[in-house]
């Protein structure tokens, strides 16, 4: 099962705003590439698990948090 990735608006701002400020903007995009993609691919395995529903996982210079919400279709 692939799982389709919806960025929040503040995700999209916080990430925009790490990007500017990083002094290896490509690190932040590939970092950002790669956590897109192994979330789309499996997202429930990703990372680790913390309270109720949500996970972390990082990928150097980037840390996400975010819930697998797997019974939404079409969003």
């Amino acid at each position: 099962m692939s799982y389709a990735v919806k960025w929040t608006l503040a995700a999209r701002d916080q990430l925009a705003s790490i990007w500017m400020d990083h002094g290896n903007r490509s690190a932040v995009t590939e970092a950002a590439n790669q956590l897109d993609a192994a979330l789309a691919a499996d997202a429930p395995n990703l990372g680790e698990s913390r309270d109720g529903l949500a996970r972390i996982a990082f990928a150097k210079p980037l840390v996400i948090q975010f819930v697998v919400l797997a019974d939404v279709r079409g969003f």
